[in-house]
């Protein structure tokens, strides 16, 4: 291409035409970049602060100290000073049905570990061995063997302790009415 040419014009076009050229397209183009240039970035950031906050939330569930869970009312043992005596009376079964001893319209929290309160029972006390080492599903999988006493006891247990929401929401649904 440029063997055609005399190098005379070769030389300007690039010294001189190109240079000129790149300035008008520059001008013309300039604010299409500096606005694809600010979406960039503006996206980025949109990116970056969802980030941060993902990680925010996950660090705070993280270090938060587990909190106790509310069993819906229906579903709770009533715990007192006199400890599973009164567990074993609300949930006791009879004819195949189990049977609630406290009304629903008088819901009652649930059991937590307060200086007034009886501690839970010991991990030797529970019906499933090695309890401490097995996982959530695993315990689920075994707690509808178990009597309302022995529910009752890992119902304490859980809720004093680590309070895993799976366990407590299956014994929950193991006592509601048929």
């Amino acid at each position: 291409m440029s063997a055609d040419r005399p190098p005379l014009e070769v030389l300007l076009e690039r010294v001189v035409f190109a240079p000129i050229g790149v300035m008008v397209a520059w001008r013309d183009e300039l604010p299409k970049l500096a606005a694809q240039g600010r979406r960039e970035v503006d996206l980025a950031r949109m990116f970056g602060r969802f980030a941060v906050e993902q990680g925010k939330r996950e660090l705070d569930k993280r270090l938060r100290p587990p909190t106790p869970t509310r069993v819906p009312a229906a579903a709770t043992v009533p715990t007192s000073e006199t400890g599973l005596a009164d567990a074993v009376a609300s949930a006791e079964v009879i004819g195949g049905s189990r049977r609630r001893a406290s009304s629903p319209s008088s819901p009652k929290p649930p059991a937590t570990a307060s200086p007034g309160r009886r501690k839970p029972p010991a991990v030797s006390a529970l019906p499933i061995a090695e309890y401490d080492s097995l996982a959530a599903s695993q315990v689920v999988a075994r707690l509808a063997a178990l009597t309302p006493v022995e529910l009752a006891r890992i119902e304490a247990y859980e809720t004093a302790g680590r309070g895993r929401r799976t366990i407590l929401g299956k014994i929950a649904q193991l006592r509601a009415p048929a």
